[in-house]
């Protein structure tokens, strides 16, 4: 919420305001410590100008809405109640709704009930403060509503038979006896049927007290109404509704609207939801009598709740499409809308001017109550206001002149609400919550179940086993297993961390929280007044979340790149670079992660029915504009990339390429070595627009053109300060030690790397993905698997008792709802789908390992597949277990089975792990059988071959 120093004057300009009944032209208006200034008194009188200004935007600012008929909300029943503190936290709940769904003062209101509730309440002496003054953070409680239960028991409705009384004969007296207390301070309204024995004596000493009696659940007559009048009562309880019919010979209670006899207009509440009171007859009623106009809610405690059956005071009620009716009947039992929704759905109907519309939600029962500082802008009067739109949408509120962020609409209808949402719906959020946690718990531990058999087999083998000795040696084995072992305890210290970390985010409702600070950040940039919905908050939320996550991962970052790797001779980039790259990596994905992010939620709020689908093709055309950008625009932001030298090897390869036709256009070698010593390649491009790419490590002996001349340059450079300083023979053999041993390390490092003819068979097994349609596989794949994202998305859309789970209110923000269908609902999905795609890739793999074989490149392609698959991977013997659910490239001794390479296996393994440090042990027996299948093919092979 924004702070405001005392004497702070707040000028809120550019807006129609309600002013003396009607919406002036844009005018001013000042507002200090709260409340309304007269603005010529304070420029002229103390020569003082405002210091803060609220544009609003030319929208209209109204007083804030006053409902007197609240019977709960958000499952918060107020009248069942436990205890004193148990009434205030419900209505403390209800208040903090309200407050930003434009609601800034409401009377809580107690259906009939025992005695023994009305007293836990009001007996105590004194009895116990339950009217507050409201602030940003909850709606003003201007007092107790007593409807009941002094009622007819025709016209009860919800109210429980049982508790209503049918008399009051002793007059205020029987009513000082059921509610326990003599003193109505905290009371504001009484709703009572005025044809009961007594009831005229009772409104009479009601209105002598101050208390506002209410006349409703009634089937009294005309004449008895217009007697009530007379001894006091001021209001009708939602007229139409609970009371005699209007018939022309006896138009009982609603004939009041227009009796001579009542001296002074009576005040009668509307639910002007266009359920409980057809727009016909809201019509008739302003146009009969518009002065005693009063908009309610009349909100029942399943307000805000997921369709289904619920129970409140004992009676269970039934909520489906918007309305909430008791169990099994077609009687409504109160409203599931608030204030702001009446008031937009009256003046969309037609029935009167917005001026009287806004009128009856704030003037018209400030009056009623007596509440001379409410319902108006006028000096003096609190600065409770809500800025609407021209349908009169609520887009903000300001209690006191400080700004409260509007609850967001939902823009998906309740009748758009599928089968599984409301399914869900009907599941406790505790249970929802847990099972989310639960599951997310129980992968974490299977997947360190999976690791622990890993790293288990790396620390029980310090040795090297003499099956393994073909593999490797002793000096070898012992850095690849200390690198693996150090990187098996990096990755578990980690993910215990991002698991701690995860389930304290949903416990403590981090999110929640966090969308509320860009809210209020939101608002102190833009300030309080843009009609702005959920999207430019969303933005500045995703920012937040990007900046946080950055600066969580960075100390991991830093450690794994420059202390494990570097430890193990892998890192190769400076502080410098690192920093750079990681700066154009987080700028980069803001620059193109928001504005995707805003499109997709604007086609989801304005999509209709169907904007999953829409969602969809958006999602789809940014992917391919992304694969057609990235290597062009992206791609070269980050690394050096330069044409492939000419000879050989780019002969053979664009030979190659020709002879698959395969649209080649370029043959690129990127600069991998900047960063690490490891070595790839792929392939990239759309439709008849091909490219390769090849690290330079991958290269035997190659060294990147802009490497070659910074070496000259350096070198040069050496020679010309040798020959300025003059150095005799002796510091040149002094120097000539290391020289000679920095010249030993890089014979050492162009050593790594493949020959050309290795190369090639790498290339072979890429293309053969390319024309076996794999990759178009894996497009088509992805592309259903989107869609069915979005779809099961828009089934889950008002899964509200889901997003209530994790601590947002309703309707929850579609972008918090998005990530939390696609990341927390869908868990199993995903984790189903991972798996799945894991096994798909073997098979394509052992395809393309096949389709490389009849290549004919035979002897050539042994060596290099198996040392590109390992690269790969890390490590070619893992645990079976590990490896079934973690590695999409078969192992090594299950394509070398199919590829029939024989013993040169044995050798390109050999060359792997020394050049990478891949840990080779890791199950003694299945080492055993993998060189014995190589064996084995070798000899179905040649068997083959004859």
């Amino acid at each position: 919420f924004q702070a405001a120093e005392a004497g702070q004057i707040t000028c809120f300009h550019n807006c129609l305001s309600l002013r003396g009944g009607r919406l002036t032209p844009p005018q001013d208006v000042w507002v200090r410590n709260g409340r309304v200034l007269d603005s010529l008194s304070v420029f002229y009188g103390e020569r003082r100008s405002p210091s803060k200004f609220v544009d609003c935007g030319g929208h209209i600012l109204a007083p804030g809405f006053i409902d007197v008929q609240v019977n709960g909300g958000l499952g918060h029943d107020f009248s069942v109640i436990a205890s004193d503190a148990d009434f205030r936290q419900s209505v403390d709940a209800v208040a903090r709704d309200l407050v930003r769904r434009g609601v800034t003062a409401f009377c809580p209101t107690l259906i009939s009930c025992d005695s023994s509730t009305y007293r836990r309440l009001l007996s105590p002496v004194p009895p116990p403060q339950l009217k507050t003054p409201g602030s940003p953070e909850a709606a003003a409680v201007l007092g107790l509503h007593l409807e009941g239960p002094f009622i007819s028991a025709d016209k009860c409705g919800m109210h429980p038979k049982r508790c209503t009384k049918q008399h009051c004969r002793a007059g205020l007296a029987d009513l000082c006896s059921v509610y326990g207390t003599e003193d109505f301070s905290q009371v504001a309204i009484v709703t009572l049927a005025p044809e009961l024995p007594g009831a005229l004596d009772a409104v009479r000493g009601l209105h002598n007290l101050g208390v506002c009696v209410s006349l409703g659940h009634s089937v009294a007559s005309l004449e008895i109404g217009e007697a009530a009048v007379a001894a006091g009562a001021r209001m009708l309880t939602h007229l139409f509704s609970a009371m005699g019919p209007f018939h022309h010979r006896q138009p009982h209670l609603p004939g009041l609207l227009v009796s001579e006899a009542a001296r002074q207009p009576v005040y009668y509440g509307l639910i002007a939801d266009c359920d409980h009171t057809h727009p016909a007859a809201l019509r008739l009623a302003w146009r009969s009598s518009f002065p005693g106009l009063i908009l309610v809610s009349d909100a029942c405690p399943a307000r805000g709740l997921p369709d289904g059956r619920h129970s409140f005071g004992g009676v269970d009620v039934d909520v489906a499409g918007g309305l909430c009716r008791l169990a099994g009947l077609d009687t409504l039992a109160g409203s599931m809308v608030t204030l702001a929704d009446c008031v937009q759905r009256m003046h969309l109907s037609g029935v009167c001017p917005p001026e009287r519309t806004l009128e009856a939600a704030s003037l018209h029962p400030a009056d009623m109550l007596g509440l001379r500082d409410r319902g108006r802008i006028e000096p003096g009067a609190l600065a409770d206001f809500v800025l609407l739109d021209s349908d009169l949408r609520l887009l903000r509120t300001f209690v006191r002149g400080l700004s409260v962020p509007a609850a967001m609409p939902d823009p998906v209808a309740a009748d758009q609400q599928s089968a599984l949402s409301s399914w869900l719906n009907s599941v406790a959020p505790e249970r929802i919550f847990c099972g989310v946690l639960g599951f997310f718990w129980l992968t974490y531990l299977w997947e360190n179940y999976l690791a622990w058999r890993q790293y288990k087999l790396m620390r029980d083998s310090p040795q090297l086993p003499e099956a393994a000795r073909q593999l490797t040696d002793d000096q070898t084995y012992a850095k690849a297993r200390a690198y693996s072992i150090d990187k098996s305890r990096y990755s578990a210290v980690r993910g215990l961390w991002s698991q701690l970390l995860f389930t304290f985010i949903l416990l403590a409702e981090l999110m929640p929280r966090l969308w509320a600070v860009a809210g209020r950040h939101l608002d102190s940039l833009a300030g309080p007044d843009a009609s702005r919905g959920q999207l430019p908050q969303s933005m500045v939320f995703l920012v937040y979340v990007m900046l946080l996550s950055f600066l969580i991962d960075l100390p991991w970052s830093v450690y794994k790149n420059f202390v494990l790797e570097a430890r193990h001779g892998f890192n190769k980039q400076t502080p410098g670079f690192y920093a750079k790259d990681q700066l154009k990596s987080l700028l980069l994905s803001m620059a193109i992660g928001l504005p995707i992010a805003a499109a997709l939620l604007w086609l989801i709020e304005r999509g209709g029915p169907y904007f999953y689908v829409y969602a969809w093709l958006l999602a789809s055309v940014v992917i391919f504009v992304l694969m057609l950008v990235y290597p062009s625009f992206i791609a070269p932001l980050f690394d050096t990339y330069e044409p492939l030298r000419e000879g050989q090897l780019k002969q053979r390869i664009e030979d190659l390429a020709k002879r698959l036709e395969f649209p080649l256009t370029q043959l690129l070698v990127i600069e991998g070595s900047r960063r690490s010593a490891h070595s790839n390649a792929y392939l990239f491009g759309l439709w008849r627009s091909k490219r390769i790419v090849l690290f330079d490590t991958l290269i035997e002996g190659y060294q990147m053109q802009s490497v070659k001349e910074k070496e000259e340059k350096e070198r040069e450079k050496r020679e010309k300060e040798k020959a300025a300083e003059g150095q005799g023979e002796k510091s040149d053999e002094a120097k000539a030690e290391p020289d000679s041993a920095a010249g030993e390390e890089n014979e050492k490092e162009a050593k790594k790397g493949c020959n050309d003819d290795e190369i090639l068979a790498v290339l072979g097994h890429e293309l053969g993905h390319w024309s076996l349609g794999h990759n178009v596989s894996n497009i088509f794949i992805s592309e259903v698997n989107l869609f069915l994202m979005f779809f099961a998305f828009g089934q889950l859309l008002n899964c509200h008792s889901a997003f209530a789970a994790f601590g947002f209110q309703q309707p929850a923000p579609l972008l918090l709802r998005l990530a939390f269908v696609l990341e927390f609902l869908l868990s199993p999905y995903n984790e189903l789908l991972g798996f799945a795609m894991i096994c798909l890739t073997r098979l394509f793999e052992f395809q393309a390992d096949r389709f490389s074989v009849r290549l004919g490149f035979g002897q050539q392609l042994k060596t290099a597949l198996i040392k590109l698959h390992t690269d790969n991977l890390s490590y070619p013997l893992f645990d079976p277990l590990y490896s079934a659910f973690n590695h999409s490239h078969p192992t090594a001794d299950r394509f070398s089975v199919r590829l029939g390479f024989g013993q040169q296996l044995k050798t390109a393994l050999i060359k792997l792990h020394t050049d990478n440090l891949s840990y080779p042990l890791f199950d003694p027996l299945y080492m055993l059988h993998r060189l014995a299948a190589i064996d084995q093919a070798e000899a179905e092979d040649e068997a083959k071959t004859k």
